[in-house]
């Protein structure tokens, strides 16, 4: 989305940042992002499986809906 990797840095750096930090919001890089959808990328890119799309379906299904009406489901 953003044409870079969610965080840069040496192998060890990216390690620790891919295990303790948020990526950055991708309208920081691309403003035109409507915010459904990055909000629907930000939950994708969650730490913890629980905290992400339950399977594929979940996923697409919230991504229609992240489009349709600029925010995820409830």
């Amino acid at each position: 989305m953003k044409g870079l990797p969610p965080f840069s840095g040496g192998a060890a750096q990216v390690v620790v940042k891919h295990l303790r930090d948020a990526p950055l919001p991708p309208r920081q890089h691309r403003p035109e992002t409507p915010p459904g959808l990055e909000a629907w990328i930000l939950r994708a890119l969650r730490k913890t499986a629980k905290e992400r799309f339950f399977d594929a379906d979940d996923a697409r299904e919230a991504l229609r809906h992240a489009l349709a009406h600029g925010t995820l489901p409830s």
